[in-house]
């Protein structure tokens, strides 16, 4: 992380002091629901480790970049992203499987998934797979642990792709063979291990820099899409129109995007607000969504108290016996009472 231990403009402290704000609010908010609601605990771990982050970069150049502080924040900065990419994966699933609508491909009958499958088995434990290798990559990027050391590793956004991009031709161009003043491109697959060798080895700690959040963008773009048709289609709250809570996380997925597009001159910043925004518009989702769940447990209680009901009472009624409508049997026990007994 080599934007830890530098000096801050006015502008910088400002943010991160927001920043710091903001995500006190929503770690507040985790902690207030993760009585009832248990995923928001990763709320509140990814919260509180988002703030101690920030509140090393307020400090600026009063952290030693080699420094204990500085090791434990390149830790810890490390599960950032993963951490939000399973939250968010975990806030569609729950929901989903509560109110039996399928998700990702699993279809869910009364709250739980119908079959066990290598289908359903993949798609659940994905996220915990990717989010694991992207514990390694930034750790990997963090500590400069690969071969080639690169200081726009970890402090460039999208802006970086471009270096990436003319490695790529680069690469292209050094594959060739050539012969005297002709370059003549070798057959396909034309040397694809030294394109690849070349490729990695000027980029890859760029390319380990900026994949983690491009993954992150594609989960949140995809789930943020199908909480938002979920709140649209199938919450217990209607809507009147696709304009509802339900569709915040795909602003906050939009900020995340623009967060990552600038240079390593403010991409601090910009990265920090993005990820703060992302993780504002979860914890704003959070109590609509503890709403929907209890009222689907309100309304599935209801059916079973009613059902409950229809049993007891068919249960009642003597076996092989026709049902008799109460005007029928008032209208018998006036005839009884009336009519005298005949003579025999």
């Amino acid at each position: 992380m080599t934007f830890l231990g530098e000096s801050n403009e006015n502008y910088e402290y400002a943010c991160y002091s927001v920043f710091i704000l903001v995500l006190s609010l929503d770690l507040a908010v985790a902690v207030s629901y993760a009585s009832v609601f248990r995923t928001a605990c990763l709320g509140a771990i990814t919260a509180a480790i988002m703030i101690f982050e920030n509140a090393v970069l307020l400090a600026g150049d009063r952290v030693d970049e080699e420094g204990a502080l500085a090791g434990a924040t390149g830790i810890v900065h490390a599960f950032i992203i993963p951490l939000l990419l399973v939250y968010v994966f975990e806030l569609a699933y729950q929901v989903h499987k509560h109110r039996s609508v399928k998700f990702c491909g699993i279809t869910f009958d009364e709250g739980h998934r119908k079959s066990f499958g290598l289908k359903s088995f993949l798609v659940r434990r994905s996220t915990q797979f990717i989010a694991t290798a992207i514990v390694a990559m930034n750790i990997l990027v963090n500590f400069d642990l690969l071969s080639v050391d690169d200081e726009d590793a970890g402090s460039t956004g999208y802006a970086g792709l471009e270096r990436v991009l003319w490695g790529v031709i680069s690469a292209v161009k050094k594959t060739c063979c050539v012969r005297g003043s002709d370059t003549v491109v070798s057959p396909f697959p034309w040397r694809f291990d030294a394109f690849f060798l070349r490729l990695t080895g000027e980029n890859a700690h760029i390319i380990f820099a900026i994949l983690p959040s491009i993954i992150l963008a594609l989960y949140v773009a995809y789930i943020s899409v199908a909480l938002w048709l979920y709140g649209s289609n199938n919450s217990m709250t209607v809507y009147t129109s696709f304009v509802n809570p339900w569709g915040i996380v795909f602003v906050g997925g939009i900020a995340q995007v623009a967060g990552q597009i600038f240079n390593d001159e403010h991409y601090p910043v910009t990265s920090n607000g993005g990820e703060t925004v992302l993780l504002s518009t979860i914890a704003f989702l959070i109590p609509h969504i503890v709403r929907d769940l209890e009222d689907v447990e309100s309304f599935a209680k209801y059916l079973a108290e009613q059902e409950e009901e229809e049993t007891s009472k068919t249960l009642r009624r003597p076996v092989g016996l026709p049902r008799i409508h109460e005007s029928e049997q008032e209208a018998l026990t006036v005839d009884s009472k009336t009519d005298p007994p005949s003579d025999v």
